[in-house]
């Protein structure tokens, strides 16, 4: 009989409610931050491939630099 009154009991449903509304929100959490950790990811490989292109351009024009002071500095 006490199980019928504890079925029946409000308060047993609002645990019941809130483990259920967690577990649903930690989901959800996980869910949106690992969306979030992967487009970060993205941008960490998206910019480091920017800066190896532009260190790249750099070392040839300075290679490009140091090729015309040698060559006006023999002739």
């Amino acid at each position: 009989m006490w199980m019928v009154t504890v079925l029946k009991s409000e308060f047993f449903w609002g645990v019941i409610v809130g483990l259920v509304l967690s577990v649903f929100g930690a989901y959800w959490l996980t869910v949106f931050g690992a969306r979030q950790q992967q487009k970060a990811q993205k941008d960490q490989i998206k910019n480091l491939c920017i800066d190896t292109v532009n260190n790249l351009r750099a070392i040839v024009d300075d290679m490009v630099d140091n090729g015309r002071r040698s060559f006006t500095e023999t002739t």
